[in-house]
């Protein structure tokens, strides 16, 4: 079985991961959201539908492609292109690793978790065949410089797959933007007990304004919590867990340190800094972006 070709060696190795990084970093909001929601999940058929659409891959493509994704997170994701018949490794700077080492078990095709920062990937360079991040890039204290250590480690004629929140209008007038000038600053655990705590009134007033195109902008804009009582989740959740889900994400987008969407221009400008071609945009709102890195030319 391959190995991860890790480029250093690890501060220390606990509960069988390699650890790169102090225990206390700027993730500490999502290592709290993963152990506070761990239970759940999306079902791997689910999320891999959502992959190969999002990407325009086949499982015939991806079978036997070695994958290092990048903020895995509790490893939905993970599961799912493991599932699809690639290699992965998989890394995240919070302790969500644990919780996704602990729902993957063992994997024929799984090359192994390590917690380490998307800023400074201890893994050699030119080493696998798809760089996969995403809902990631946008919580990086700067996403350009995540950006460009994510493309040093696909190989050439390799992919990079890239996912970032929007900086269009539609995106930045969300009721996110409007809050986490507070709500960044406060603990975590506090931040956790307010929306426990106000949450199911906020959910019923949510659900209810969004019947109406003017209650949906002023939900849009101002009134800090999710609805997903509309769309696919009811057919994949009952209310009491598409009221979890919520929260959860309420949480994801009022507590991290950063939020720094990228324009599409943008990005596409730093694939082709970076030697990447064939760059297409999947998607805006948010922004997804696949290129290929250029192969070497051959000396004569």
């Amino acid at each position: 079985m391959r190995q991860i070709p890790f480029s250093r060696k690890p501060r220390r190795i606990k509960d069988g991961i390699p650890r790169f990084v102090p225990e206390n970093n700027y993730a500490r909001s999502f290592s709290i959201e993963w152990a506070r929601h761990a239970s759940l999940r999306f079902d791997s058929d689910f999320v891999k539908k959502k992959i190969l659409a999002r990407t325009g891959w086949s499982t015939r493509w991806l079978k036997g492609k070695t994958i290092l994704e990048c903020g895995c997170g509790g490893g939905n994701d993970t599961k799912a292109l493991l599932d699809l018949g690639a290699q992965v490794a998989a890394f995240d700077l919070s302790t969500g690793v644990e919780q996704a080492k602990a729902l993957i078990g063992e994997h024929p095709g799984l090359l192994g978790f390590f917690q380490a920062s998307i800023m400074d990937i201890p893994v050699k360079s030119e080493s696998f065949d798809i760089v996969f991040c995403h809902r990631v890039l946008q919580h990086t204290p700067d996403p350009k410089k995540a950006f460009f250590e994510m493309a040093r480690i696909v190989k050439p004629g390799g992919t990079l797959f890239m996912h970032s929140y929007d900086k269009s209008w539609q995106n930045l007038t969300h009721w996110r933007y409007r809050y986490r000038w507070l709500t960044k600053r406060m603990k975590p655990e506090t931040l956790a007990r307010l929306i426990e705590k106000h949450g199911p009134w906020l959910y019923r007033l949510v659900v209810w304004m969004d019947r109406w195109w003017l209650g949906r902008a002023i939900h849009h804009c101002a009134i800090p919590f999710w609805n997903y009582e509309r769309g696919k989740m009811r057919q994949e959740f009952t209310r009491e867990q598409r009221y979890q889900w919520a929260c959860m994400n309420t949480f994801d987008s009022l507590s991290p340190a950063h939020d720094h969407p990228t324009h599409p221009r943008t990005m596409r400008r730093w694939f082709e800094e970076a030697g990447f071609t064939r760059i297409r945009l999947r998607r805006r709102n948010p922004v997804i972006m696949i290129g290929m890195k250029k192969r070497k030319k051959k000396k004569p």
